[in-house]
């Protein structure tokens, strides 16, 4: 009796793999434009993810604040103008708190500021007093010596001494202006009642200082 022969079945192939399915691609000649097409909307799709992520960069420096800023060293007293001062655009966190936004002319300076600086609400008067009283400043008060002293001038750092007992009544008071040779000295006002009772009772000695 003859023996049937069992028909073999076909034999699975294994499937692919990435690389060989791209090699088979790569050289279909139906392929190739496809595959051109795939792999410039993907260098475009790498160029717009670039340019996503740099504008979002230039978005989160790109809100600015205008402030003013002066054009030249100016100082204490000093009438501000249109030409001492200048917009400038910064970033925020360049930007203090209380910088001047509004066109700041026609107000004084109380401290001197250098060229460039930012123009701040502390370093302005708001009493619309005169170049003298502007520099007075906050906190302190003015008093004239009795006496003239040439070595002083506007600027100045002096501790007073009373004449009678040598004692120090006021220290680091600022000279702020200098009238027909006679100081007028800004002093604290906490130690402005003891300027005045040197005063009365004598006189002060101003003692420059660094």
């Amino acid at each position: 009796m003859e023996r049937r022969s069992t028909p073999r079945r076909p034999s699975r192939r294994p499937p692919a793999s990435p690389g060989a399915l791209w090699r088979r691609l790569r050289h279909h000649r139906r392929s190739r434009p496809v595959l051109a097409l795939a792999l410039i909307a993907v260098a475009l799709l790498g160029v717009r993810s670039e340019q996503n992520r740099a504008d979002a960069a230039r978005r989160a420096w790109s809100p600015t604040a205008a402030v003013w800023v002066s054009d030249r060293d100016l100082g204490a007293g000093h009438l501000l103008s249109e030409d001492d001062v200048e917009l400038l655009t910064l970033p925020p966190a360049a930007v203090p708190s209380d910088a001047i936004i509004e066109p700041p002319w026609g107000r004084r300076l109380v401290v001197s500021i250098g060229r460039g600086e930012i123009l701040r609400e502390a370093r302005l008067d708001t009493t619309g007093s005169s170049a003298v009283g502007s520099r007075v400043g906050p906190q302190r008060g003015a008093v004239s010596l009795t006496a003239p002293a040439p070595h002083l001038e506007p600027g100045d750092r002096v501790d007073l001494y009373r004449l009678l007992d040598g004692r120090v009544v006021a220290s680091g008071a600022e000279v702020i202006a200098v009238v027909d040779g006679t100081p007028l000295v800004a002093v604290g006002r906490a130690e402005l009642g003891a300027v005045v009772e040197a005063f009365t009772t004598g006189d002060v000695v101003p003692v420059l200082v660094s």
